[in-house]
């Protein structure tokens, strides 16, 4: 079970939930995600919540980007890469 006061191990397993969504990962490592979020209540939230927000991206499909919001983009770009 988790501590609480000390939640590295879930930091550690929160770096490593998308790769396990997408099978990226050897079957040790699977496992010990398994039953870690089989005993934490968090990270078991974290993971469904990560879950539902790809099926939501999934079902919107493409989407164009406003104008406006590209050319800001591209503006912000630009002064990152110009940035010494």
């Amino acid at each position: 079970m988790c501590d609480p006061r000390s939640p590295s191990h879930c930091l550690d397993l929160f770096d490593k939930l998308s790769e396990y969504i997408d099978g990226e990962m050897d079957e040790a490592e699977r496992r010990e995600i398994e039953i870690h979020i089989s005993q934490c209540v968090a990270c078991f939230g974290c993971l469904e919540s990560l879950r539902r927000t790809i099926a939501l991206c999934k079902q919107a499909g493409p989407q164009t980007v406003p104008a406006v919001f590209s050319a800001k983009l591209q503006t912000m770009i630009q002064h990152i890469q110009s940035a010494p």
